[in-house]
């Protein structure tokens, strides 16, 4: 299963105007920064998490693409451990990162034994 997963720092996040509970968030992924939409509520500026970027293929064999959505650019999504690990069961939100979390720190997200980054 190929997963593309990054640990993003959420800049900005915007409500969008006309669409009830979606975020637009301006995401830092290391090397530049990219916007994703997002409907998740504990979604906060400063919050460290996990997204797919665009060809991650999730749990479930879904392909991400990078999309249109309410007629902005989304580029990737962010991730609860439905997206990591295709469970059924109701998920509370993203996955909130220790602030000094780095890259290969996180070995097994979902006792999945996959690294991030």
């Amino acid at each position: 299963m190929s997963r593309e997963l990054n640990k993003p720092l959420i800049v900005r996040a915007f409500s969008h105007p006309s669409v009830d509970g979606l975020h637009l968030c301006s995401v830092d992924i290391g090397h530049k920064e990219i916007n994703i939409f997002c409907k998740m509520k504990n979604i906060r500026e400063d919050m460290l998490t996990v997204m797919a970027l665009p060809k991650a293929v999730l749990a479930d064999g879904t392909m991400i693409e990078e999309s249109l959505i309410a007629g902005l650019p989304s580029q990737g999504i962010m991730c609860s451990l439905l997206e990591i690990t295709g469970s059924k069961k109701p998920v509370k939100g993203l996955i909130d990162l220790p602030k000094d979390t780095i890259c290969g720190s996180v070995p097994d997200i979902a006792a999945l034994g996959e690294t991030l980054c």
